[in-house]
């Protein structure tokens, strides 16, 4: 990320906290929710399997 960053140049303005929060984060979530429907699609052709892996915390719950 630096890298490209740095290949901007001069002037570089960073996405202040509030983008990130807002727009930036939902179109985040968009393409996300995007690439799980084309996923599921393909379901009922070949099939799912759902897994789950959890760490325990302090009081040893998932």
């Amino acid at each position: 990320m630096l890298d490209y960053v740095g290949s901007y140049g001069r002037g570089f303005k960073p996405p202040k906290i509030y983008d990130l929060r807002t727009w930036i984060l939902k179109e985040e979530l968009d393409n996300t929710e995007k690439s799980v429907e084309e996923i599921k699609r393909t379901w009922a052709q070949i099939g799912v399997t759902i897994m789950s892996n959890g760490w325990p915390d302090m009081k040893n719950r998932n």
